[in-house]
Formats: structure tokens, C-alpha cells, sequence
């Protein structure tokens, strides 16, 4: 039941991702809306379902870090950590 309700959870992840949250920011880094939600997914995997804040550190961080990072930024990363919290 547990890997169900997380595999919707990552189908809302995608969908929101897809549509840009409704919101619309700067991305100087390059950032392409697959490399967001990628991004997105692989954050709401490791923050266990946390979609919402993982849309806000994607938007934080696309401001920052580079399109060919956001693949390998790993959640241990201070910057990836600096957005946890501001999000």
C-alpha cells in the first residue's frame, strides 16, 4: 500500500512539475522543465513525499546551480540543505 500512495504521490510530483506549480521563475541556470522535474521526483523520494517544499527548493535552486547539476546534487549537498530549510 506504502509504494501505491508514493507512486501517486510522484504522479502529482510530475503533473505539478509539468505545469510549473502555477508559478513562474527565473532560471538563469538553464534549467529545463524535465531537469525540473527530475529534480522534483528524486527530492520527493528523499524528503519522503515532501512535494511542496521540494517545488520551492527547485525554484531556489534553478537560481543557482546549474541544469548539469541539479541531476547529482545529493541531499547531503549544504546547498541542497540550505534550501531544505528555507523552504
Amino acid at each position: 500500500m506504502r509504494i501505491r500512495l508514493l507512486g501517486w504521490a510522484v504522479v502529482g510530483v510530475v503533473g505539478l512539475a509539468a505545469c510549473g506549480g502555477g508559478s513562474r521563475v527565473a532560471n538563469p541556470a538553464g534549467w529545463s522543465k524535465q531537469v525540473r522535474i527530475n529534480f522534483i521526483t528524486s527530492c520527493t523520494l528523499t524528503t519522503g513525499g515532501q512535494t511542496t517544499r521540494c517545488g520551492c527548493m527547485a525554484d531556489k535552486l534553478s537560481k543557482e546551480i546549474p541544469a548539469q547539476q541539479a541531476d547529482s546534487l545529493a541531499p547531503d549537498d549544504p546547498r541542497f540543505q540550505a534550501a531544505l530549510k528555507s523552504c
